[in-house]
């Protein structure tokens, strides 16, 4: 049963990590490059340049819920709640995920996440003066 769960882990560990490598570390991307980008998705292309795992992985969290995988961006809304809770990455998890549930008509759940993301921020700004 142990070596169950640690393969568990290193297995979540590993794909977790190859996620974060998966999101653009710089806007080095040419001119021509965008634009080619561009004209085969048929979208503006902005790479995000995340600094921090939890910037990472918010921003795969949004690539997740804006492809309208909702299941998998609340899976990554809840990795940040639970490895960054206090920082504002998590109050801008809560907030993303109180729409998804209103998209999905799960009101509930929305207000309660609505209302977890105003208490982190809080929190997150009342550190901020703090420091």
């Amino acid at each position: 049963m142990k070596f169950s769960k640690s393969f568990a882990l290193v297995t979540c560990l590993l794909f977790t990590t190859a996620s974060f490598a998966a999101i653009p570390q710089n806007k080095n991307m040419s001119d021509r490059e965008q634009k080619l980008l561009e004209t085969l998705t048929g979208k503006k292309v902005s790479t995000p340049v995340a600094k921090t795992p939890a910037q990472k992985a918010l921003v795969l969290a949004r690539q997740s819920s804006e492809s309208k995988n909702y299941i998998q961006a609340i899976k990554r809304y809840n990795f940040i709640l639970k490895n960054f809770p206090k920082t504002a990455e998590a109050a801008e998890a809560y907030k993303d995920k109180a729409q998804i549930y209103s998209r999905l008509g799960l009101k509930e759940p929305a207000q309660y996440n609505l209302k977890k993301s105003q208490a982190v921020s809080g929190m997150v700004q009342k550190n901020k003066t703090v420091k």
